[in-house]
């Protein structure tokens, strides 16, 4: 419904795979990074990713879940300020 690409989609609910990552390879990313967070997230406590990446930038957004996050004014707002 959201224009998703169907097979992309697929894709991602088929994979079984190890997805988790070290915090040593994200130390190498090295470019500025914003980390945008749902307040009412329950995916997990966004603070061990922006301690990882060297040039996190964090913003949490009030009263939000993890799928409204793209969708909210704030989010659209901290990322055209961040850019």
């Amino acid at each position: 419904r959201n224009g998703g690409d169907p097979l992309a989609v697929a894709a991602m609910l088929r994979y079984r795979g190890n997805d988790a990552i070290e915090p040593s390879e994200l130390s190498k990313i090295t470019c500025p990074t914003l980390v945008v967070f749902g307040e009412l997230d329950g995916v997990g406590d966004p603070q061990p990713l922006v301690d990882a990446l060297p040039n996190a930038t964090f913003t949490s957004v009030r009263r939000c879940d993890h799928f409204a996050t793209t969708s909210k004014f704030e989010t659209i707002e901290a990322v055209a300020r961040f850019v």
